[in-house]
C-alpha cells in the first residue's frame, strides 16, 4: 500500500487485493500530511472490515443463505439445502465460515457415500458448493483454489 501524487495534484492509495489485484481509489486531498490521515484510517477501516467478515459462523451463514434460497429457489429446492447444511452442521459442528476446508468437505461427502447412496452424497455437494460460492461472493472469504477443489470432488461416476 503506497501514496502516489498525480499530475492533477491529488494523492492516490495504492493497494493490493485478496488476489493480488492492484487498485487505486482518489484520497482526495492535496496536502501529504492529509493523504497519510487517509492512508491511517483506510488501513484500520480495512482490517475492522476484515475481522467482522472472520466472525461468520457456519451457522449464521446457513441462515442467511437459506432466507435468500427462499425468495430464488423452489421450496423443495430450499429444503435440500437446509438438510445439507444440517448434516454439515452435524459433522463439522458450528464453525467459523473461513475454517471450512476441502478436508472438511472431503470427510462430509465420505461418510455421506458410506451412509446413504451416491446421488445423495452428490446433491449435498452441488448444494454446498453452490452455497458457498455464493459466500465468497457475497463477503469475499472463500479462496478461490478452495472453490476449484471443491468443484473437482464433484467429477466423480455415481454408483447407480
Amino acid at each position: 500500500m503506497f501514496l502516489s501524487k498525480s499530475s492533477r495534484r491529488y494523492y492516490y492509495l495504492f493497494y493490493l487485493d485478496q488476489a493480488g489485484r492492484r487498485h487505486k481509489i482518489s484520497t482526495k486531498c492535496k496536502l501529504k500530511s492529509d493523504a497519510l490521515e487517509f492512508l491511517r484510517d483506510f488501513d484500520r477501516v480495512a482490517k475492522e472490515r476484515t475481522a467482522r467478515r472472520r466472525q461468520v459462523t457456519l451457522s449464521k451463514f446457513k441462515d442467511e443463505y437459506l432466507t435468500y434460497s427462499k425468495t430464488n429457489h423452489s421450496p423443495k429446492t430450499t429444503e435440500i439445502i437446509a438438510t445439507s447444511f444440517r448434516e454439515l452442521l452435524r459433522i463439522t459442528g458450528d464453525i467459523l465460515l473461513v475454517d471450512v476446508d476441502t478436508k472438511d468437505i472431503e470427510r462430509f461427502i465420505t461418510r455421506k457415500t458410506a451412509i446413504a447412496s451416491a446421488r445423495t452424497a452428490r446433491t449435498y455437494l452441488v448444494t454446498l458448493t453452490s452455497a458457498f460460492e455464493t459466500a465468497r461472493r457475497w463477503v469475499d472469504i472463500f479462496l478461490e483454489r478452495e472453490r476449484d477443489r471443491l468443484a473437482t470432488y464433484g467429477r466423480w461416476k455415481e454408483n447407480s
